[in-house]
């Protein structure tokens, strides 16, 4: 901007001071402009400038002709960390280990500031998101999308999608009405988070940056719903958007109760069965059959161990006729 008004006759000595705003609101508008700044810049400090340099010039300082004074403070995460080089470093893994390295940083700074509010022997910190995310990044921090691996597109796949584009081309450019359908699930939960990863500094034990990932069961078992829907090409003088058909395509169904996790019998067929509720249809031979003999008989029946066998109860419960079934514990019955 000095350059670019001292080209433009700003130190001529016939020049008023209203000449010279004129020049120096030109120069600055130039500049401005081919720098890509919104608005006009530098206009009630150019003339100070241009003095300073002129006083540099004559004395024979240039060496700090634009030097700022401003000196500078030190920020507020820096200050903590001259008095415990180690106090975010844990405020930041304790949050971590509960919350887990998918949370955002409003969380973050939230769960922190009340720890150290909890905190008798430190003082409560004053955090915002913003403070504590320029210290993330200060320390090396990163922001990873997944861990979980995606595969990539094999050569076959990619001559397969090359063939079907080459054939949708051909059907619409003979005008031929195309209809798309497609079925979509939808999840309640999923690990496609953005996680965050902070090293491991000098003075934490090694382990302590592992990244703590939500422990979520598999996507074929949580609660998700299936739609199937068509659509087509619009026709906007027909009023019509393409939407053709949706409609949801899966059942419900209730998930086999708390015995998944335990081991009825040695084979697997027979504590599956047990565990999803297969029935198996027994019927006594007369009125006077023995209950302790008709238990044994179940027990060697599905050779089920001695502490399962002691725990069978008979009852009868009344569907549309009278059953007998027998229970073992609270969640297996045997019709």
């Amino acid at each position: 901007m000095m350059l670019t008004a001292l080209s433009m006759g700003y130190d001529l000595p016939t020049n008023s001071w209203a000449e010279k705003q004129r020049i120096t609101l030109a120069a600055c508008t130039l500049v401005s402009y081919d720098q890509g700044f919104k608005t006009i810049v530098g206009r009630a400090s150019i003339h100070k400038w241009l003095d300073s340099f002129k006083k540099a010039l004559t004395l024979g300082g240039t060496q700090q002709v634009m030097q700022a004074k401003h000196k500078g403070t030190t920020s507020y995460m820096d200050r903590i960390e001259e008095h415990n080089p180690s106090y975010l470093h844990q405020m930041y893994r304790y949050v971590t280990t509960i919350l887990g390295d998918s949370s955002t940083f409003e969380e973050i700074t939230r769960l922190m500031a009340e720890k150290s509010a909890a905190e008798e022997a430190h003082e409560t910190l004053e955090l915002n998101r913003w403070k504590v995310w320029r210290w993330f990044k200060k320390q090396g921090g990163k922001e990873k999308s997944s861990y979980l691996e995606k595969p990539y597109l094999s050569d076959e796949r990619k001559q397969d999608r090359i063939e079907w584009a080459m054939t949708m081309e051909g059907l619409l450019s003979r005008n031929i009405i195309v209809v798309h359908l497609d079925e979509k699930w939808f999840y309640t939960t999923s690990r496609r988070h953005t996680y965050k990863y902070l090293p491991r500094a000098d003075f934490e034990n090694y382990g302590v940056d592992a990244v703590h990932v939500r422990k979520v069961i598999s996507r074929c078992h949580p609660a998700k719903c299936m739609f199937i829907g068509a659509v087509t090409k619009p026709i906007e003088q027909h009023n019509f958007d393409g939407k053709i058909y949706i409609k949801r395509i899966s059942i419900h169904k209730t998930l086999t109760r708390a015995s998944y996790s335990k081991s009825f019998h040695i084979s697997r067929s027979v504590n599956n069965q047990l565990k999803d509720g297969d029935w198996h249809h027994l019927y006594l031979p007369n009125a006077n059959f023995n209950f302790h003999e008709y238990k044994m008989l179940i027990v060697d029946n599905f050779e089920l161990d001695d502490n399962v066998g002691k725990q069978l109860e008979f009852q009868y419960i009344t569907y549309n006729h009278s059953v007998l079934m027998v229970r073992i514990k609270k969640d297996i019955w045997i019709c």
